[in-house]
């Protein structure tokens, strides 16, 4: 998990992700898993494209 959220390239954006996990799905307390952890590092990645690229549509792209 840590490896993965390694790729949050801000470090400060880095630390407090790590310690301010999302609540389980089920159990609901706050932990990572290696599932969310690649959802928020690929919803970071997918914001900064379009940040960098403003007009296209990388929607479809997955």
């Amino acid at each position: 998990m840590h490896r993965t959220l390694a790729h949050i390239k801000d470090e400060d954006e880095r630390f407090t992700a790590i310690q301010q996990p999302p609540p389980h799905p089920r159990t609901g307390v706050r932990m990572w898993t290696l599932d969310q952890a690649n959802r928020r590092v690929t919803r970071l990645s997918r914001q900064r494209r379009r940040e960098h690229a403003p007009g296209q549509d990388f929607s479809s792209c997955r």
